[in-house]
């Protein structure tokens, strides 16, 4: 019997609840051998997420069911509800010297952190996890930004710190890509330093180097001469600025480019700085915008959504010329990463710049329910969003959504608003409200509700057949691979200097968001492979990037990657898994391997793409090292060596790849390969 590592959640054993623990079917630890106590990685494959935990004992009963037991913390931190599918693995995890967290409510102030050890003693945790933490009666929500040693996983024993920061580094990122004009470079920089001075006595190291512009090893000798002169730590990736000497650093460098201004004034030119701040300025030789690859960006157009554009703006066209005239509830259902969000937000923009020439004014609040997961806390945040302060009273949520009414019609403004991860939300009083807006007789109207969510079983809880929202679906489907590529090649001229990136790359990034069936995701591992390749100072984006861009996610040589290698490159990994099998040793001879895959070729009737020639046999192989299963090594007593990576390929099996080189086989050469197998 073979045993995967796919469960089913369930809810938790109320003892187990808030304890970072899980209890697995029996019968699930005994075939992946694992041991209680042992340290798990737990991941939501419809989104991503991850989070750790510890294993405990599985009951008797459960023995078969192949479920795993998580409470609503751990399935906060997946973004997963109950009846999701997830995955585990066993991870290995040390022991936390300093964990360094921030307050996901800006306004929360938490002095004492002394209990945070002791609360949480024995956790694991890793980078994004959200720890809920009581105190006075208050509830605190921390974000994991950084732990020490570093690792992937670390567990909290009484000996760690914990460390306060004021805000995320994610929220800093919003304003720390530097897109100015030449002419306002150095002003800019000075705005986001002060910005980041209001936020937080902290900053990530990477990001600094981002707002100052610099070459990584120009900044990694600057960071230590500024450590010493402005009174700062370095605490792991982060720089603490000890009292004022963030203000000092900031002044310094404001003085520093007014020297320079006066300089290039007296000159008539623009020289190059001499200050230690901005010298060898950082021009990326790939990117031409890459806040265009960010899965956010709304661009200009919106490849294969033309039938969705088309169904919403009709819905919707009597907002254009009569807005006051309609309250429309919507439901958009669809996968993760099919464009849903995208769609809405164009088609919204569309609208409102389409009423403002008609003199109407349309407002819109985009609301994440993983933030706004109740009914009051929506009504509240869309009152800020169009700048009205909420009563200072308690009131019923009845109340407060009259009092939006009421202050949409003194701005004489319609505002649409749009619920994401729609699943999320706690309560459905706020659907019943717009409900009875939009039924009121000889009222005029002033908003409009967008619901959107992956499909309606995950929002069974709010009973959307009891309101409006189920009466108006428009549903979004999966991206066909082709789909795929053409939105990954129009993402590439936005974003990407010319030949960057080849076609038959862009294809095997195209075949990856189609089998995860997430073009957010596809995105992702185009960017970081861009960024590799940055790091690595090459011209163009190569096959081995990509391989380390997916391999962060995926540490396996994935079967879609498999499927697009040549019957040559099949026989070669072919011959790496045989080696594999027969020998312990990871290194082999670069000449004998050359005559194995020889062999293998002529076993399988196969003639190789390189002709039998060793050069021709070399430059398949480089092509092929982008999967990530090879590094060649320097000679060793006048001999070529290559390392195979035995984890790349320890789930790999030769029916599989030869099932593959007998698809890609001319028919005639078929019947030969299954006598031989």
């Amino acid at each position: 019997m073979s045993f995967k590592n796919v469960l089913k959640i369930t809810e938790a054993l109320n003892e187990d609840i808030g304890k970072d623990i899980v209890r697995i079917d029996p019968e699930i630890i005994e075939g992946l051998k694992l041991k209680i106590n042992d340290t798990l990685e737990i991941i939501n494959p419809a989104t991503y997420y991850r989070t750790a935990a510890t294993l405990k004992e599985g009951r008797s009963e459960d023995r078969g069911n192949k479920e795993i037991k998580l409470d609503k913390y751990l399935r906060r931190n997946l973004g997963a509800p109950i009846g999701a599918k997830i995955n585990i693995n066993k991870i290995d995890t040390e022991i936390a010297e300093e964990i360094i967290v921030s307050l996901m409510n800006k306004k929360d102030i938490l002095e004492n952190t002394q209990d945070l050890s002791k609360n949480y003693l024995d956790f694991v945790v890793i980078k994004d996890d959200i720890l809920s933490f009581f105190q006075n009666n208050k509830r605190y929500d921390l974000l994991v930004e950084y732990f020490s040693p570093e690792g992937y996983a670390a567990k909290i024993s009484q000996h760690t710190k914990f460390l306060i920061t004021k805000s995320s580094h994610t929220e800093f990122m919003e304003s720390l890509v530097i897109d100015a004009q030449e002419e306002d470079e150095e002003v800019r920089i000075i705005e986001k330093l002060r910005k980041v001075a209001e936020l937080s006595s902290e900053i990530k190291i990477e990001m600094l180097r981002n707002i100052l512009n610099m070459e990584e090893d120009i900044f990694k000798k600057k960071i230590n001469e500024w450590e010493k002169e402005f009174d700062f730590k370095i605490i792991g990736d982060y720089i603490r600025f000890e009292h004022d000497s963030i203000s000092k650093f900031i002044e310094t460098l404001e003085d520093k480019f007014a020297e320079w201004t006066l300089v290039e004034k007296s000159s008539f030119s623009k020289k190059e700085p001499s200050n230690k701040f901005v010298s060898h300025r950082k021009i990326s030789r790939i990117f031409k915008d890459e806040t265009k690859l960010d899965a956010n960006f709304l661009p200009d157009k919106l490849p294969h959504r033309d039938k969705e554009m088309a169904i919403l703006f009709q819905l919707f066209l009597t907002l254009v010329t009569n807005p006051k005239s309609m309250s429309r509830q919507l439901l958009i259902t669809g996968p993760k990463g099919s464009g849903k969000s995208s769609t809405i937000k164009m088609n919204i923009e569309i609208l409102k710049n389409n009423a403002l020439k008609r003199g109407n004014l349309i407002k819109t609040a985009f609301l994440s329910c993983r933030w706004e997961n109740t009914s009051r806390k929506i009504i509240e945040r869309t009152l800020k969003l169009i700048n009205v302060k909420p009563p200072k009273r308690e009131t019923s949520n009845q109340i407060l959504f009259n009092f939006l009414i009421d202050s949409l019609k003194d701005l004489n403004t319609y505002l649409i608003v749009v619920l994401d991860d729609l699943s999320y939300l706690l309560d459905n009083s706020i659907l019943l409200l717009c409900q009875k807006h939009s039924l009121e007789q000889d009222t005029s109207k002033f908003l409009s509700l967008i619901g959107i969510v992956i499909d309606l079983e995950s929002a069974d809880h709010l009973e959307l057949d009891k309101t409006q929202l189920q009466r108006n679906i428009v549903k979004f489907s999966h991206y066909s691979k082709n789909q795929f590529f053409d939105i990954i090649k129009y993402r590439v001229k936005l974003s990407l200097k010319e030949n960057i990136i080849s076609d038959r790359l862009m294809t095997i990034i195209a075949s990856v968001a189609f089998d995860t069936k997430d073009l957010n995701y596809g995105l992702g591992v185009l960017w970081r492979a861009c960024r590799i390749a940055e790091s690595m100072n090459l011209p163009s984006v190569s096959y081995e990037c990509f391989s380390l861009a997916n391999r962060e996610i995926d540490p396996f040589l994935t079967k879609h990657l498999i499927k697009l290698l040549d019957p040559t490159e099949l026989v070669i990994l072919l011959t790496f898994v045989k080696i594999l099998k027969e020998s312990e040793d990871n290194k082999i001879i670069m000449q004998k391997f050359y005559h194995r895959c020889n062999l293998e070729h002529q076993y399988l009737a196969i003639v190789p793409s390189y002709n039998n020639d060793f050069t021709d046999f070399l430059i398949k192989l480089m092509e092929f090292k982008w999967g990530g299963v090879i590094t060649i090594q320097g000679n060793e007593k006048n001999k070529t060596y290559m390392a195979i990576d035995r984890q790349s390929l320890a789930q790999l099996e030769e029916n599989f790849i030869l099932q593959l080189i007998e698809l890609k086989l001319p028919y005639k050469l078929r019947r030969s390969l299954y006598s031989k197998y």
